[in-house]
């Protein structure tokens, strides 16, 4: 099994980002006004059937919810996170899976199909991921992308990732390699 090239696994995360996160975000813009800006969190953990699967993350930011410099504060911070900020973030994952009913209605396909956590998500993200054992924590989590409404709800990347695993850049680890 060879590894993909650092160019093949920056690919990877183009893709992912083009073909899956941007038509999400752009959908919860038009369709949420209040959202201004989205979070992507990746972890790497065991969860049920692998223990390298990549896992990825999104969170909503509008006027009434936390601001995105305090959870990642949080976040970095050795302290534990605060109570508050864990119960926005727990909230935010079943507002994902309700966009993504409401995409999958207009649209007649589901977007997060793309993501194979044991496959090439490995290859791609699991270099900006900490090295952790489980899911039992949202210090796990680490930030790699902000999306941020601009004028006539266009969407501006920010990725905020840092590679921290260097050596895990395209390294091939899943059992399937294609979206």
């Amino acid at each position: 099994m060879t590894d993909y090239t650092p160019q093949e696994a920056e690919q990877i995360r183009t893709e992912h980002i083009n073909k899956t996160i941007i038509p999400l975000v752009n959908f919860a813009f038009e369709n949420y006004p209040s959202i201004d800006s989205v979070l992507m969190l990746l972890a790497q953990f065991w969860c049920d059937e692998a223990i390298d699967a990549v896992h990825r993350y999104l969170v909503y930011f509008s006027a009434d919810t936390p601001d995105l410099e305090t959870l990642l504060e949080n976040l970095e911070s050795t302290e534990p996170l605060d109570p508050k900020l864990e119960k926005f973030l727990d909230e935010s994952d079943d507002f994902t899976f309700r966009i993504l009913d409401e995409y999958e209605k207009k649209y007649g396909k589901y977007l997060f199909l793309n993501w194979v956590e044991n496959g090439v998500a490995i290859a791609g993200f699991a270099a900006y991921c900490e090295e952790c054992d489980s899911d039992t924590s949202w210090k796990s989590w680490a930030p790699y992308a902000i999306f941020q409404r601009k004028e006539n709800n266009e969407v501006e990347i920010k990725i905020v990732g840092e590679m921290r695993r260097p050596w895990l850049n395209g390294v091939k680890g899943g059992i399937f390699d294609d979206w």
